[in-house]
């Protein structure tokens, strides 16, 4: 008896072996195939993990019925939905079993063949190719009776289980009822009890509250008392106090005054002396800025204007325009109608410049006949409109000196501020650009590019 138990042992540990093989197979196969031939694959698996997994197995079922429903192939889902029915039955869950074989039904019913009795037709045709009708016959009627006694019979256990289970439902409904019926009763004892303690409770509450109410009455009677007799003392300490701080006040008023009277004349006689240093620092600023001739920048002002602009540039990456500026045949107008003349010349140039540009902008007299304009945030297409509109303003001025015409035109040189120079390049630019001009014949202006170029 013992060497058979053993020996059972031992094949019962081969198939579990062989089984493990079979299912790691199979598992592997999943990826490499699609369609019918993984539906198969995968009820082949349902079948193998009942003995092993029975979540796995119904798992595996329900995957085979998805896929044959995502394919749109009845036959398959039919064998998988039988199949998975199988699967429930031998678990004991004849509610799930029924309802899968009912499904495999209505699908046969509709188009394909009875896969619960599958093998009982096959056997029927069988026979009946070989000439055996009566047991075609018989298998056939073992065929058609199959499906309805199998249904039949599950039904039957549904009904009995649900039976049961209403019975036992039921019987806890009863069982629930009862204790809720007691626990009702124990719980209005409960509540009871817990009325008469808070009753019980604010009794002694009202009463200590009373108690309480009486204590601070006393104290707010003793209270007032004692704030009464602080007032009247506090009376006649602020009369005295306020005679003495009046004598006091009175005193310290007239001392104040006698100072503010001695420190109001300290001050305009400060405010005079400065007004006067600030009216000096102004005339000295001005004679140190302004060109006293022209009343324009003169070159230290017009510098610093060119480096202030220089930061902005630094900030925020916007170029200027520098414009270096001269009167054509100057000397002549000096050698022939005499300095009064050249400064007349000079101071009306100067004057008509400084209207014809914008409020930004900024010219200085450079030295001589020279000037120097500044043009903020303009690049070199728009400093050379600018000069134009004074270059042609100065042409049609009538410079009338002592009942003589004088012609008067100017040459430029414009060049433009940016990354890629510094300000005496920039200068040096403008100054070369202008001396094209001269030698192009004057009374015009010249680009830095222009002047480049050539």
């Amino acid at each position: 008896m013992k060497k058979l138990l053993f020996f059972i042992g031992i094949i019962l540990f081969v198939i579990n072996c062989f089984a493990d093989d079979v299912i790691r197979n199979l598992e592997s196969q999943l990826e490499e195939v699609s369609g019918k031939e993984k539906i198969d694959i995968l009820i082949k698996l349902s079948n193998q993990y009942k003995k092993i997994s029975s979540k796995k197995s119904i798992y595996y079922g329900k995957e085979a019925i998805e896929l044959s429903r995502e394919i749109y192939d009845p036959q398959e889902e039919a064998v998988a939905l039988y199949n998975l029915g199988k699967i429930y039955k031998e678990f004991g869950n004849y509610e799930k079993s029924l309802e899968y074989l009912h499904a495999s039904l209505e699908i046969d019913d509709k188009r394909l063949e009875n896969i619960i009795t599958e093998s009982l037709l096959e056997y029927a045709k069988m026979y009946s190719s070989a000439g055996y009708n009566e047991k075609a016959e018989e298998y056939f009627k073992k065929y058609t009776t199959k499906k309805d006694t199998l249904i039949l019979d599950l039904q039957k256990r549904i009904q009995d289980e649900r039976k049961n289970k209403d019975m036992n439902i039921s019987r806890k409904n009863r069982k629930i009822y009862e204790l809720r019926k007691k626990e009702k009763v124990r719980k209005d004892e409960i509540d009871e009890l817990e009325k008469n303690k808070a009753i019980q409770e604010l009794k002694i509450k009202h009463a200590r509250n009373e108690t309480e109410k009486k204590r601070r009455e006393i104290i707010i009677l003793e209270r007032d008392k004692a704030i009464k007799e602080l007032e009247i003392t506090k009376q006649k300490n602020i009369k005295s106090l306020f005679f003495i701080v009046s004598i006091l006040i009175l005193m310290l008023a007239f001392m104040l005054y006698n100072r503010y009277r001695s420190n109001l004349r300290s001050h305009k006689r400060l405010e005079k002396a400065h007004s006067k240093i600030v009216q000096m620092n102004k005339k000295l600023n001005e004679i140190a800025r302004i060109d006293p001739l022209t009343k324009l920048s003169n070159r230290r002002d017009i510098i610093e204007k060119i480096e202030h602009e220089k930061k902005r540039f630094e900030r925020n990456n916007k170029p200027f325009v520098l414009v270096m500026c001269d009167i054509d045949n100057f000397k002549s107008v000096n050698d022939r109608y005499g300095h009064d003349c050249g400064d007349y010349v000079l101071i009306l140039v100067s004057a008509t410049m400084k209207k014809m540009i914008r409020k930004q902008d900024t010219v200085g007299r450079w030295g001589g006949e020279e000037f120097l304009f500044l043009l903020p945030e303009t690049n070199l297409d728009g400093g050379k409109l600018i000069s134009e509109k004074v270059r042609k303003k100065i042409e049609n001025v009538k410079f009338d000196f002592n009942n003589v015409i004088i012609p008067v035109t100017l040459t430029f040189g414009v060049s433009v501020f940016n990354k890629f120079t510094d300000i005496d390049l920039c200068i040096k630019k403008a100054d070369k650009a202008l001396y094209v001009g001269k030698e192009s014949g004057k009374n015009c202006v010249i680009l830095e590019k222009e002047n480049d170029s050539n």
